[in-house]
């Protein structure tokens, strides 16, 4: 499971998506975890991904307007993936929306739960990533995204941090921490980021070395 449901065996969406590209072996690993808490996170293998490990995540249900604790649990998932990813030594991660769907949580009030923990916790510790890339699905998504980011990460050079649309040439939106510890951002049209239609970003987190 990805970001779907705290079983960790899979599920429907981009979840189902995830197991099934990675193969049976995702599933048999995640059934020795034991499950996983609403906003906790836990690492299995890639297996047959493009990537060597999936961090899983469980997003809140939010319904409608949610309250602080799911904001809380919300922003939990995002920290608490970038902590085991920092942990398990990746440079690059991958995050999808979540809990913006089935799951309900609205688009606007998500992207700014990540983008604030995202910032937070690069801001503590910038050197512990290359690249983190906020995958999104939906054009309104992406939409929302290219308004908020560089209110979060102004404009300046160097990628680190990066918006990749499902389209093979997606607008590519990447920001940097600075030596001060400032965070800059330059927009790029037309980059395909390095991912093709065949790559598998989330919905947990996919982090290679």
């Amino acid at each position: 499971m990805s970001a779907a449901n705290s079983t960790l065996l899979g599920g429907g969406g981009v979840d189902g998506c995830i197991h099934r590209a990675a193969g049976p072996l995702l599933k048999l690993e995640c059934s020795s975890l034991g499950g996983c808490e609403t906003g906790q996170a836990k690492i299995t293998g890639g297996y047959l991904l493009p990537a060597k490990y999936v961090i899983h995540t469980v997003g809140p249900v939010a319904q409608g307007h949610p309250g602080p604790s799911q904001k809380e649990e919300l922003m939990n998932c995002y920290r608490n993936s970038m902590y085991l990813a920092s942990e398990s030594k990746l440079r690059t991660v991958a995050f999808p929306c979540i809990s913006t769907g089935v799951f309900g949580y609205p688009t606007e009030e998500a992207a700014e739960v990540a983008l604030g923990t995202i910032r937070s916790y690069l801001e503590e510790k910038k050197d512990k990533f290359d690249r983190i890339i906020i995958c999104v699905f939906l054009e309104k998504d992406e939409e929302i995204y290219l308004r908020k980011l560089p209110g979060y990460f102004p404009f300046g050079n160097c990628p680190c941090v990066d918006l990749w649309h499902r389209r093979n040439t997606a607008s590519l939106v990447s920001g940097t921490l600075s030596s001060s510890g400032a965070i800059c951002i330059s927009e790029v049209e037309g980059h395909s980021s390095g991912l093709d239609s065949g790559t598998v970003l989330g919905p947990g987190l996919v982090g290679s070395m």
